[in-house]
């Protein structure tokens, strides 16, 4: 999906979550960590439509399968080291406020 979609940028929908973390229960936790990781499917340049990887009923030609791949490797490869940076980010955060819950 495209990053616009977002209420806020990036950053400012991280301080969101944790906030929510901190104010959270430990199922309320796990929740938050999965949002801040699925910030990751918003990406710069999408457009108004969603994009798919996957081959359906809404994308029946391989041929366009192609074209679509073309379009979506690039930003899964991004969305994919972003995942990898956020999940990076959240073990130190919640290490650093153990303490305080």
């Amino acid at each position: 999906m495209d990053v616009s979609w977002l209420p806020a940028d990036k950053q400012k929908m991280i301080e969101v979550f944790k906030i929510s973390w901190l104010a959270g229960n430990n199922e309320m936790r796990e929740e938050v960590e999965n949002w801040w990781c699925l910030l990751s499917r918003f990406q710069a340049g999408v457009g108004s439509t969603p994009i798919s990887y996957e081959i359906s009923k809404d994308n029946p030609a391989v041929k366009e399968w192609y074209k679509r791949q073309e379009r979506v490797e690039p930003l899964l490869n991004i969305a994919t080291a972003e995942n990898e940076i956020y999940e990076r980010e959240i073990e130190p955060f919640k290490v650093s406020n153990k303490m305080r819950h």
